[in-house]
Formats: structure tokens, C-alpha cells, sequence
């Protein structure tokens, strides 16, 4: 099947499909699989899993599993184990910052039943430790929702000790450090790929990675014959993060 999940660490690579998951090497030998999708009590209904591996361990999360715990498992041994949550809203991001703590973003949702529509989603972005101690919050932007859509996420990445957040549909990426938000780029750039398609922003993107002076994103953008949409196209975009500008655009076809 396609590979919706790869987490690379010092000493194991994680592989997911839309179902299955399954622990290799670095050297790509296959070692086991990691773990079992399904409602048993040490199975998995939608695991979402840290892109840190930190001391051979995994940490992933699962909403429809429980709320009120993060779950881990020793790659070494396949050992699973609980965490305390320190608060029970849906974790859209996970990292393991220490030995000893944890970043998360979490959202709470607010539902009109009557409409069966989400009106609203409250972000946070919280550090706890592994006995489910909260030490620190910080609330981030409220999004709204859609009808029956929820509001695009936040993300949080890794690299080399660096805790970045990217907002929701790219507006904004922000340094966290000493328990602050510092925005360190703010998109204010716009750019019409041909005809056939819309203008599109960048705040559509994904970001993929970064580094001090340029950051790699990945967007899909809708084809459109007229005013009716009728496909896809992803494109990998480079920008100067120092001046603003778009490096280069790579289009797959």
C-alpha cells in the first residue's frame, strides 16, 4: 500500500501504510511489526505518532482509542506503556522535547448538535511532564470551522533541538524557546503558477522542512477549467525565508 507515516531515528525507521505499521533498521532490515490496528486493549483504532524518536522510544497518540492518555512503545522490546494526559483535548501534535517532558498541541471543539456542525476549535500548546503534570501553556489562535469540516491544524516539528510551530494553512511559523512563542516568518507572498490555475497563497502549504535561511513546503492546488475545479496538482515551492521570496517551484506531474 502507499506509506502514510516515516519516522526516521539514530537507530530504527517507523513505516506506515493506511493500516499497518512496521519497525525497521537503519539499515532497512525489517525487525517487527510495530503494532496492531483494532479495539483490543493493546491495539489501536487511528495512532498518530510523534516524528521524534527519543532514546529508542516512540510516543504516538490515539483520539479515538482514549483522550487521557499518551501512549509509548521500546522499539528495543515492544514494550507499551501509558502516559497521564494533562489535559483531554485532541492532540494534532506530539513531541517528546526531553527526557523527561513533553509539547503538545492539543484543540478543543465546540459543536453545534443541533447542525451537527464543529463552530470552532481552541488550540494550545502545552508542556507537560510524564507523570501528567501540566508546567506550562500557551493558547494559540482560535480557528473556525467549516460545517461538518473541522479547522486546519497546527504542526510542530523537530530539528536538532529546535521546536518549530507552523499555524494553520501556513499563515505564520513560530519559534518556541524558554516557554514563548517568537513568530520567525510570516507569509506575505503571493504567486499565479499559469492560466488554469487560481492565485494561491502559500498559507495552503505544508511545510516540510527548514533551515536558517530558506524553508521547503509542499502544496496541492486545485486545477480548474473556468470557475469548476476538476483536479490536482502538488508542487514543491523553496522560499528565502530572509527576504521573502520564492526560490524556485518544482511541479509533479
Amino acid at each position: 500500500g502507499n506509506i502514510y507515516t516515516l519516522i526516521v531515528g539514530e537507530n530504527h525507521i517507523i513505516v506506515g501504510t493506511e493500516r499497518d505499521y512496521y519497525l525497521f533498521s537503519r539499515k532497512g532490515k525489517f525487525i517487527r511489526r510495530l503494532l496492531i490496528i483494532g479495539r483490543g486493549p493493546e491495539e489501536f483504532i487511528s495512532p498518530k505518532f510523534s516524528k521524534v524518536i527519543r532514546n529508542d522510544i516512540i510516543y504516538l497518540s490515539d483520539n479515538q482509542k482514549s483522550r487521557k492518555f499518551i501512549y509509548t512503545i521500546d522499539l528495543n522490546t515492544g514494550r507499551q506503556s501509558k502516559i497521564l494526559r494533562a489535559d483531554e483535548g485532541l492532540i494534532n501534535s506530539l513531541i517528546p522535547d526531553s527526557d523527561t517532558t513533553l509539547l503538545i498541541i492539543s484543540a478543543s471543539v465546540s459543536m453545534d448538535y443541533s447542525a451537527n456542525s464543529i463552530l470552532s476549535t481552541e488550540n494550545s500548546l502545552i508542556k507537560q511532564d510524564l507523570n501528567g503534570k501540566l508546567l506550562h501553556e500557551v493558547k494559540l489562535r482560535n480557528e473556525k470551522g467549516f460545517g461538518l469540516f473541522p479547522p486546519p491544524n497546527y504542526s510542530m516539528f523537530s530539528k536538532n533541538g529546535t521546536i518549530i510551530i507552523e499555524s494553520p494553512r501556513c499563515n505564520e511559523i513560530f519559534l518556541y524557546s524558554d516557554f514563548k512563542l517568537m513568530t520567525i516568518w510570516r507569509n506575505t507572498y503571493k504567486t499565479i503558477y499559469d492560466e488554469s490555475l487560481f492565485e494561491q497563497n502559500v498559507p495552503s502549504a505544508n511545510l516540510i522542512n527548514y533551515s536558517r535561511d530558506t524553508m521547503l513546503f509542499w502544496m496541492s492546488s486545485t486545477l480548474y477549467k473556468g470557475n469548476r475545479g476538476y483536479g490536482s496538482e502538488g508542487h514543491f515551492l523553496m522560499m528565502d525565508r530572509v527576504n521573502n521570496k520564492l526560490i524556485a517551484i518544482r511541479r509533479l506531474c
